[in-house]
């Protein structure tokens, strides 16, 4: 990471921008309101927000995803509406509440993965999108592309998102990837959090037939049931109220923790272009090692939302704009 990218992240965390960060967005920011009376929380919708902010009364069962609380096992295999979709996603469903995750083998036709491709590199040829913070991602090029948006709105898709979700669902964020990220397991929930909890849930489509060599993506089955991970859950000392501590090192250390006493081995994923993979905002995944740095593991990676939800940014304590 080069010097100006860490004064980039390191101001990132000096609460004093992050609200007038906010300010700036004062009208999409003032929507968060009645999701703040909603859930108890005495706190400015300009302000840094957490899940320490959030009343711990506990949740009432009803107000998690269905597929989330007690019985969904037996509440999805007589499921109404499950029938509408083909058997091997109705398979997938089923095994959802244990596994949290589910491959669509085949979804996009490769012409359909071509034109994004084709889209993707003329969009960065012409300077009309950008890789964040050096880092060789692209966000939001659904915005631009006008085959991405397809896809990620393909409602052959979202109805079933909804489905596993229990409600309509929209677009957070997505994010494009071009070489494998050799993240370490964790999970999307410490970086895009709801609230109630649960109400985000992932694609990942591969863009590319996905070799070995590219670090290929891994994820562990049934890691979403553990608990969630919060700040509180981590041993801090380097936040004050100026500063939104650095959770980086500690939270990856807790994720080891969990996968080390779970005993849960990961599966590397190895798709074919077109290839979906969903899983379920607590599961645990990451980016395996490459071993050809001159291999690429195009993707299209989408995180949606389930409506109603309030959505904030538990790793960098400040609320979604709405």
């Amino acid at each position: 990471m080069s010097r100006l990218v860490r004064i980039k992240v390191a101001l990132g965390r000096l609460r004093p921008l992050l609200v007038l960060r906010s300010l700036a967005h004062a009208k999409r920011m003032l929507r968060n309101r009645a999701l703040y009376r909603r859930h108890g929380i005495d706190r400015g919708v300009f302000r840094t927000l957490a899940s320490r902010d959030i009343p711990k009364d506990g949740h009432d069962q009803s107000e998690l995803p269905w597929l989330d609380r007690p019985g969904a096992q037996a509440a999805v295999a007589d499921a109404e509406g499950l029938e509408r979709f083909p058997e091997p996603i109705r398979e997938a469903a089923r095994r959802w509440p244990e596994q949290g995750y589910a491959v669509l083998e085949g979804f996009f036709e490769a012409e359909h993965i071509d034109r994004i491709n084709d889209e993707i590199e003329t969009l960065l040829s012409k300077g009309k999108v950008r890789f964040n913070r050096g880092s060789g991602r692209v966000r939001n090029v659904f915005k631009r592309s006008p085959s991405a948006a397809e896809a990620l709105n393909d409602p052959r898709l979202t109805d079933l998102l909804s489905f596993l979700l229990g409600t309509e669902v929209g677009i957070w964020q997505s994010i494009s990837f071009f070489r494998g990220s050799q993240q370490g397991a964790h999970s999307d929930a410490f970086h895009m959090t709801t609230e109630p909890p649960g109400y985000l849930i992932v694609i990942w489509v591969a863009l590319e037939d996905i070799e070995p060599s590219s670090g290929p993506v891994f994820y562990l089955p049934g890691t979403h049931r553990l608990p969630q991970i919060a700040t509180g859950d981590l041993e801090l000392a380097n936040g004050s109220q100026l500063f939104v501590p650095d959770k980086a090192a500690g939270y990856y250390e807790r994720v080891k923790q969990e996968v080390r006493s779970s005993g849960v081995q990961p599966v590397r994923f190895l798709p074919h272009k077109g290839d979906v993979l969903i899983w379920h905002s607590n599961l645990l995944h990451g980016g395996g090692p490459i071993s050809d740095p001159e291999s690429t593991r195009r993707s299209l990676v989408a995180h949606y939302y389930g409506e109603g939800a309030l959505r904030f940014h538990e790793i960098a304590e400040h609320p979604s704009l709405v």
